[in-house]
């Protein structure tokens, strides 16, 4: 069966599947479920730009127990690829470890929780429960939010899920060490601001935007926001970009654009923080225009004895007690919590979006064997 799983995985990592090109990468996946005996079902959707997304929801059994699986099919593009050690698309194996774009982020999990679903239904073919896998083709960039849209029209159908597990590298040295049981949310806040103008030496004329920007801004990200809590670190605010669209000393501008990275916990809503943005403007000397897109809210999934059950799981095949986390960015996660409860348990995250980004066959085998002994032991 190993040889099965990795040859699965290698199979997967060798479909350049860089967003939004990922169709061989569904074909693949689809003729895998459909042999194993899944019933797939290819959800494309496309946004208002006409750009395409392919999407595939497979699934087997009925009723509860439902046990989802949560992941992506693209990976971001690989970069200069003479800087890798072999060719990105190659899945070439040194070793023990196979490099590859996506190895770590995240189609060997995908593989590992396809190759488990399948072995469990195979060692138990009259099981009780279902098994199904949400896989999406624009987790990466840019997002049309396939998982999202998957996941409404699935609920409107009538499909009800007990708890998923999202497939991203969650772990940071050993496969096993960690368990994220939640997210921050992401709120990123584009500030315009208007002035009008001028020669440098009769500022008196003119209303520089810069200026007026700059300390709208040093108000902002000087707000403490809140101290944390027990699970999640202090919400912060980071700028991301700065433009003036002026590169003439002896010129005031008269227009300035800053973007604006909120990573905020449980303490904080999208409407607190657009109170804050908007009460600063609203006190600063200036003609602004503010754009908010929360790309995702604070979720937590705590105490709950299916993550408790993953716990130990991982402790008998590894001997490592997870740690419970709620670092790093956004997830597909993000639109799972509003359906059932999830954790994100996956490989390693060192290499992730990097040159030579590899994992070990060792680690590929060892989250299989995770992944089937949660299923056995959930539905026997």
């Amino acid at each position: 069966m190993t040889d099965e799983l990795i040859n699965l995985t290698k199979g997967l990592l060798k479909i350049p599947s860089i967003t939004p090109d990922t169709k061989v990468a569904f074909d693949y996946m689809e003729d895998y479920f459909t042999k194993a005996g899944f019933s797939t079902r290819r959800m494309p959707m496309s946004n208002d730009e006409g750009l395409n997304i392919d999407n595939l929801y497979a699934k087997i059994g009925n009723g509860s127990p439902h046990i989802v699986f949560a992941g992506h099919l693209d990976v971001v593009p690989p970069g200069d690829e003479s800087k890798w050690q072999s060719h990105p698309f190659a899945a070439e194996q040194d070793v023990d470890t196979i490099i590859a774009r996506g190895a770590v982020d995240m189609k060997s999990a995908v593989t590992c929780f396809a190759h488990a679903a399948k072995r469990f239904f195979n060692d138990n073919p009259s099981f009780k429960g279902s098994i199904s896998l949400i896989l999406a083709g624009d987790e990466e960039q840019p997002v049309i939010k396939g998982t999202k849209n998957m996941l409404e029209i699935l609920d409107k159908e009538g499909e009800k899920w007990d708890f998923c597990i999202v497939g991203e590298p969650s772990c940071a040295e050993n496969v096993g060490d960690t368990i994220k049981i939640g997210r921050r949310g992401l709120l990123e806040v584009y500030i315009e601001s208007f002035g009008l103008q001028g020669h440098t030496a009769y500022g008196h004329l003119a209303d520089n935007a810069l200026h007026n920007l700059v300390n709208l801004l040093q108000k902002i990200i000087n707000h403490k926001l809140d101290n944390g809590t027990d699970h999640f670190q202090a919400s912060s605010i980071e700028t991301s970009y700065f433009n003036v669209n002026n590169d003439v000393v002896g010129i005031i501008p008269d227009y300035s654009k800053t973007g604006i990275d909120i990573r905020y916990n449980t303490e904080q809503t999208e409407d607190t923080l657009r109170e804050v943005i908007d009460g600063y403007i609203a006190n600063t000397k200036g003609n602004f225009k503010v754009e908010y897109n929360n790309l995702g809210d604070c979720f937590l999934t705590d105490k709950h004895p299916y993550t408790k059950l993953l716990k130990d799981i991982i402790k008998t095949e590894t001997g490592l007690v997870a740690d419970e986390v709620t670092t790093g960015g956004t997830s597909d996660g993000r639109f799972v919590k509003d359906y059932c409860p999830i954790v994100e348990f996956g490989l390693i995250n060192k290499t992730i979006h990097k040159v030579n980004e590899q994992t070990e066959i060792s680690d590929i085998v060892t989250l299989e064997k995770i992944y089937y002994e949660f299923l056995d032991k959930i539905f026997n």
